[in-house]
C-alpha cells in the first residue's frame, strides 16, 4: 500500500516514517521513535531521474522524489550490474569514473529507481 505515516514539522516539512498495515488494510502501526505531529500521505508518483552529464567516463543523474524518497536504485548496462554511487546533498546518482569491473558505459542501460512507498521506474537510455 502507498500510504504511510511521514512526521510533519511545524514549516511543512514532511519525513517518511513507514508502517505496516494489518491484514485487511483498516490499521497502520508504525515505530515511532520521537514525539512531534504525525500524518499519513499517499504517495502514487513514482522517483525521478535525468541525465545530467557524461563526462570523464561517467554518468550522473539527478534523482527525486516527491514525497517517501528514494529507497533503491540500480544502472544495468547491456543487462549487466554497473555500481553507482548516490550523494544525498545534491540528488545525484554516479558512476565511479575508475570502476574497470563493471561494463563499459556504451550500449543499452536501464536505470532501475523505487521509492519507499513502493513506486517504481525504469528509464531506459542508449549510451
Amino acid at each position: 500500500m502507498h500510504t504511510a505515516v511521514y512526521s510533519v514539522s511545524a514549516n511543512g516539512g514532511r519525513a517518511y516514517v513507514g508502517g505496516t498495515w494489518n491484514e485487511d488494510g483498516t490499521q497502520i502501526s508504525a515505530n515511532i521513535k520521537q514525539f512531534g505531529q504525525f500524518r499519513l500521505y499517499t504517495d502514487t508518483k513514482p522517483p525521478t531521474a535525468q541525465l545530467l552529464g557524461r563526462a570523464g567516463g561517467q554518468l550522473t543523474f539527478r534523482v527525486g522524489d516527491e514525497l517517501s524518497g528514494l529507497a533503491s536504485y540500480k544502472l544495468l548496462i547491456g543487462g549487466r550490474f554497473r555500481l553507482l554511487r548516490y550523494e544525498y546533498k545534491n540528488a545525484t546518482l554516479f558512476t565511479v569514473a575508475g570502476d574497470s569491473l563493471g561494463p563499459h558505459l556504451r550500449g543499452p542501460a536501464e536505470l532501475h529507481l523505487a521509492d519507499q512507498a513502493g513506486n517504481e521506474k525504469v528509464i531506459s537510455l542508449n549510451l
